[in-house]
């Protein structure tokens, strides 16, 4: 999350974009979808999460405008190793109804637990085990729980946010 934010705060387009090095853009024209559903949401404030290729809805890449960045100061939360910045987004969007599935929009995610890629260096250093033997994700998931009243806080940030532009 590091890393995406401080690119983020450089970015000056309208619609920033969370993804990860392993993904494939299917359909043609998804760029023109994101802006419509962008055009949705004057205020900026929205996640928009194609669908990435393992059947299910749920925020893995996402879009979402300047104005997100702003309120927050991030475009993913940086509580967390390497997870659960995901579902922190989905959680927080989706409690102030600014979630948009974009389920004619395929940005494929060639994850190897997929079984589209291979288990590279890159996949393996995020499953290795600390010396107290817990793994990233592990740490990640108990950070979560920890992080519940952050969480709170965050929807309730958005959802002032939004009553105010309204």
């Amino acid at each position: 999350a590091h890393l995406l934010n401080a690119l983020a705060h450089k970015a000056d387009g309208d619609i920033l974009m969370a993804a990860s090095d392993d993904i494939l853009f299917r359909t043609r024209g998804w760029d023109t979808k994101v802006r419509s559903v962008a055009a949705r949401f004057p205020d900026g404030l929205y996640i928009a999460s194609p669908m990435n290729g393992d059947g299910h809805r749920r925020v893995n890449h996402w879009f979402t405008g300047q104005a997100w960045l702003k309120l927050f100061g991030w475009m993913a939360p940086a509580h967390f190793e390497h997870f659960c910045e995901d579902q922190w987004i989905q959680e927080v969007a989706g409690a102030a109804g600014r979630l948009i599935y974009m389920d004619d929009v395929l940005i494929e995610h060639m994850h190897k637990k997929y079984g589209k890629s291979e288990n590279d260096e890159g996949y393996k250093s995020k499953r290795m085990k600390a010396p107290d033997g817990s793994s990233m994700s592990d740490r990640d998931v108990a950070k979560f729980k920890q992080l519940a009243p952050v969480l709170e806080d965050d929807k309730a940030t958005l959802r002032k946010m939004i009553a105010r532009v309204d």
